[in-house]
């Protein structure tokens, strides 16, 4: 895919449920959006860490109006596929190695229209059949620039 120059702002919100704790996290970032052959691709890189040294570039791909695809590499590497009631299996790779990730897609609405697209997802995944992770993720791709403090 061709890149072009960031036109629009993505805020990622991820509540994630294990073994009763709870992570909540939101971010946003500056990112690409385009469209091709009826799909949107947008693409964003996300850091680990306050040095900006694990990076991890992402694309987030609406291939129809039911499945969504995340396409993770750098730090973390997979190829994640969420359609709604189905479970999908990938590799997985982090620092601590290679594992097998199944997810299982429990809702999944998309809105994608020029100026906005919002997926609101809740998924369960397994690593290794063993660690269950309950995920509620909101993805919101918007027209504008981050100003200085991070918001648009």
């Amino acid at each position: 895919m061709p890149q072009i120059n960031n036109n629009c702002i993505v805020t990622l919100e991820s509540r994630q449920i294990m073994l009763g704790d709870e992570e909540v996290t939101s971010i946003s970032v500056p990112a690409a959006k385009t469209k091709r052959n009826g799909k949107t691709y947008i693409s964003y890189t996300v850091y680990y860490d306050d040095a900006e040294e694990w990076e991890n570039k992402e694309i987030l791909k609406i291939v129809s109006g039911e499945c969504i695809e995340l396409i993770r590499q750098g730090f973390l590497k997979a190829k994640m596929v969420f359609k709604k009631g189905e479970t999908t299996v990938c590799d997985y790779t982090s620092p601590a190695g290679k594992m097998i990730l199944s997810v299982d897609t429990l809702d999944l609405v998309i809105k994608d229209i020029p100026e906005l697209t919002q997926i609101d997802l809740k998924y369960k995944i397994e690593l290794d059949s063993d660690a269950e992770i309950l995920v509620y993720f909101k993805f919101t791709a918007q027209h504008g620039e981050l100003n200085e403090k991070g918001s648009i």
